[in-house]
């Protein structure tokens, strides 16, 4: 096979989007998006990619210039999909820990709208050694303030500011994160009145699975690929993204057709994905783990064992929350569906992990909800927890030795009221 590229240049005038990371997540998830509002002719822009941590390696993407194949794959209102999307929006990565100088030069680029970002929850960490003149600053929120303060410094127009970590309102908490750094750094006053005022940070909510580079298909796949495609990366087809603002004149995310949620109160929805679509992870664990099962879609191909989850989402955790019951029965089949997807091997056992943890956040409200409004407890859920209280008095459980010693030293009554705590 040949290597065959589309050149950039030919494609796309403008770097419009900066990204903080060259994951399989963004580039399943993002990415995606983005060329298909430049496919539309709705955004004519290209995507800048920046290395946020020393680990791992990001020529790769130079080398194929910015282009790679993503595979969807799964099921939609029942039947099976598998579709192939040739990316080619990415300009070019960059190396900030190599290359300092092209990462700072981003700020003079009066077309670079909008800051993407995936660090994961580790990446909001800062760095008591970073300060301004680090080349570059080892945190994420370091790297971001060098780079919003030399676009002050040059009274340009700020940036809309995206974050795709999993924290709750994770737009403002990196904003505070560099509104932190510039106390510490000592810069003026000013530089805090440009960032309200010309910069947008926006809570948003992400939602696909990004299952990443096929090893084990990797062959296979490469046959309807015409160049040597070391960027594979494959997607369920499900995908949401929520955003607390309204910026769809300048990305217009439904205009293409994106199932993308504009709002002005992210909460609803991050409530509906962690009690349902979470929640429903871990009581599935406490379900399938005691009848032998390994994977998600295992068990769920297990009439019985589905009917019972589908039986407490609808009767106990959907009753517990307030948004609509119609939208959360459309959204709790759409999750049953994407645990069906035969190309996604989710195990049991990973979801175990840490599981009293889990639980705390994503059962523990909808049983207290449900007992504030109801004046008893949700049956299926508290059998839930019964069941999560036995796995840890087994060798099975995998949690830190503490963890473990703590549960198994209390009663059930004991830990249950700790983590209503």
């Amino acid at each position: 096979m040949g290597n065959v590229f589309i050149k950039m240049s030919n494609l796309i005038k403008k770097e419009r989007i900066i990204q903080f990371g060259s994951g399989n997540f963004l580039r399943g998830f993002i990415e995606p998006y983005v060329q298909k509002m430049n496919d539309l002719g709705n955004f004519n822009g290209s995507v800048v990619v920046v290395k946020p941590t020393p680990i791992g390696s990001i020529e790769q993407i130079n080398i194929q210039e910015g282009k790679y194949t993503l595979f969807i794959r799964g099921l939609k209102n029942n039947q099976e999909l598998n579709e192939r999307i040739n990316i080619n929006i990415i300009s070019r990565a960059i190396n900030p820990y190599t290359n300092f100088e092209d990462y700072i030069n981003l700020a003079y680029n009066p077309d670079l709208r909008f800051i993407i970002s995936n660090t994961t929850e580790s990446g909001y960490k800062l760095f008591d050694k970073d300060r301004l003149d680090s080349t570059p600053a080892q945190s994420f929120p370091g790297k971001l303030t060098q780079l919003l303060y030399s676009r002050y410094k040059l009274n340009l127009k700020g940036f809309i500011v995206l974050p795709c970590e999993l924290i709750h309102r994770n737009g403002y908490k990196l904003k505070e994160l560099i509104i932190q750094l510039s106390y510490e750094w000592k810069l003026e006053d000013d530089f805090r009145t440009w960032l309200e005022g010309e910069n947008l940070f926006v809570n948003t909510l992400v939602d696909r699975i990004v299952t990443g580079f096929p090893k084990d298909e990797y062959f296979s796949l490469m046959k309807v690929i015409d160049f040597d495609d070391q960027l594979i990366n494959v997607a369920e087809v499900y995908n949401l993204w929520v955003l607390e603002s309204n910026l769809e004149h300048e990305l217009p995310l439904q205009k293409s057709g994106i199932n993308a949620i504009w709002t002005d109160d992210i909460q609803p929805y991050e409530q509906r994905k962690v009690r349902i679509l979470n929640g429903a992870h871990i009581i599935l664990v406490t379900l399938a783990l005691q009848n032998g099962y390994k994977e998600v879609r295992e068990a769920l191909l297990d009439p019985e064992l589905r009917n019972t989850l589908q039986t407490i989402i609808e009767n106990e955790i959907i009753p517990s929350s307030d948004m609509p019951k119609d939208e959360l029965i459309e959204y709790m089949h759409v999750v049953i569906e994407r645990f069906l997807n035969p190309y996604i091997h989710h195990k049991l056992s990973s979801i175990a992990l840490n599981a009293f943890d889990k639980f705390k956040v994503r059962i523990i409200p909808s049983i207290l909800n449900y007992h504030e409004k109801y004046g008893q407890y949700p049956k299926g859920l508290m059998d839930s927890f019964d069941a999560i209280y036995q796995y840890y008095q087994t060798d099975l459980c995998i949690d830190t030795p503490e963890k473990i010693a703590y549960i198994r030293k209390h009663t059930k009554e004991e830990v249950f009221k700790e983590l209503c705590e």
